[in-house]
This record gives C-alpha cells, structure tokens and sequence, in this order.
C-alpha cells in the first residue's frame, strides 16, 4: 500500500526541479489524495495561470503511476488537447468523448453515440 510520505517521494523524485512553495503544497495534497482508498470517487481540481508547473505535475503523476504499475487515464476535452496532453505526459490521452461513449447504429441505421461500459477499475483519470 502506498503511503501519502512514498507517493510524495516518488512526485518529488519525477520532478525536474526542485518544486516552488505552491507547486510542492499541490505535490503533498496530490500525494495524499493518490494515496488514500476511497469507496467513493473524488475529484480534485488543479488549475492555475499558464506555467505554474500543471503539466510538470501531470508528468510526475503520471511517471508515479507507471513506477507503480497504477492504471491512469487521460482525457480532455478536444482532440488537439488530447495529442497536447498525451505529448506532455508521455502517455496516450483521448477525447472526454471517445472515453465515454461509442459508435452505435439503430435498426433504422441512423448513427449515433451510446453511453459505454467503464471496464477501468482502480483508475485514476485526469481531464
């Protein structure tokens, strides 16, 4: 079991660079919120002005997962964001939609989109 100390460790290991006083109270609430089982989802938002370190952190949450062999799904709005998102994070990222839905035709073959099973259990997912 990863404690909130190990995941931290592992955030700060990933990073590049030694971590602003903002970024690193972000790394410990990220350590803590990856680390602790819930039984019911969470979300915690991340948000700040462009080059405050985002996509820094998405690179370590996302090289902590993978060290850890944790299951971790990127999603964002549009397709650009997503080739964006996944080019950062060195991970394949996809539409919210894609996620989501899938492709399905009625018996009077008009097409449209259905809401698909969720198979990714125990995943974390960044939009």
């Amino acid at each position: 079991m990863l404690t909130p100390q190990s995941t931290y460790a592992d955030l700060t290991g990933f990073f590049p660079f030694e971590p602003t006083e903002d970024q690193d109270v972000l790394l410990k609430k990220l350590a803590l919120y990856l680390s602790v089982k819930r039984i019911h989802p969470e979300v915690l938002i991340v948000k700040g002005y462009a080059g405050t370190g985002k996509t820094t952190v998405l690179r370590s949450v996302v090289a902590a997962h993978k060290k850890h062999q944790r299951k971790i799904m990127l999603m964002a709005p549009t397709g650009r964001a997503a080739k964006v998102m996944g080019s950062a994070a060195g991970k394949n990222a996809f539409t919210i939609h894609r996620s989501l839905y899938r492709p399905s035709v009625s018996n009077g073959g008009v097409a449209n989109f259905v809401l698909s099973n969720n198979p990714n259990k125990n995943t974390t997912f960044i939009v």
